[in-house]
């Protein structure tokens, strides 16, 4: 879907419009994506299988104070799905652990972006957002050990290791900056698409230094599809 989605933006490129914002105009935004992928890692004896799922989505409103300065006020969403099973044996005992952990990211921000016109109807953006939202992550964890027998194979579970179960509900505030090129393409006077490449993100929770990440990602599959409108 992702690649028929970049191919109808990139030719609709080849359409001749002619679209110009000014200044005083007012935009609005709307753009997300979709991600679902699969890891495995590790060996035999100890391996690590993890899938994703992945929602993300976003709306602004622009207003363009110079030609080619503006500022907005946005509001960013994300809803994670990750599972993560791990197993492990040795000679004596075999584990298994399943994981899931749901999260979902709800933030909202200031928009500083500078634009520039390259052709009648293309536009580049870059965008700075700096806002401070909640992040929650809901754990559910299950584990079992197994007893080996004395020639290897698996025996009854170890009663006191029987099918532990762990549950948790976390909650932080988190301050984010943000920094992404983005690359706009008007089908009318008043309508266009728009397709943010990725960008540099600085995230701490509770303003704990150890809880802070910076992160550089332009992979596409973290670009995001949308639309854009002029007021």
């Amino acid at each position: 879907m992702r690649k028929i989605l970049t191919l109808l933006f990139i030719l609709a490129t080849t359409m001749s419009v002619n679209s110009q914002i000014i200044k005083g105009d007012y935009t609005v935004s709307v753009n997300g994506n979709y991600f679902k992928g699969s890891n495995s890692s590790g060996v035999s004896t100890n391996s690590f299988t993890t899938t994703s799922e992945n929602i993300n989505a976003s709306i602004s409103v622009e207003h363009y104070k110079m030609s080619i300065l503006y500022i907005g006020l946005g509001l960013d969403y994300h809803l994670g799905n990750d599972n993560i099973f791990n197993s492990l044996s040795s000679k004596n005992f075999t584990q298994f652990e399943n994981m899931n952990v749901k999260s979902f990211l709800i933030f909202p921000n200031i928009i500083y972006g500078y634009y520039l016109p390259i052709t009648d109807n293309l536009f580049f953006n870059l965008s700075a957002r700096v806002g401070y939202g909640v992040l929650g992550n809901h754990y559910n964890s299950d584990y079992m050990n197994f007893q080996h027998s004395i020639g290897g194979t698996l025996t009854q579970p170890i009663k006191a290791n029987e099918d532990l179960n762990w549950r948790s509900n976390d909650y932080f505030g988190d301050f984010g900056a943000s920094l992404s090129p983005e690359i706009n393409y008007f089908l009318s006077d008043n309508f266009g698409l728009c397709m943010r490449l990725g960008g540099i993100d600085y995230s701490i929770l509770d303003w704990n230094k150890d809880l802070s990440s910076l992160n550089v990602n332009f992979n596409p599959n973290n670009w995001r599809l949308g639309i854009r409108f002029i007021l």
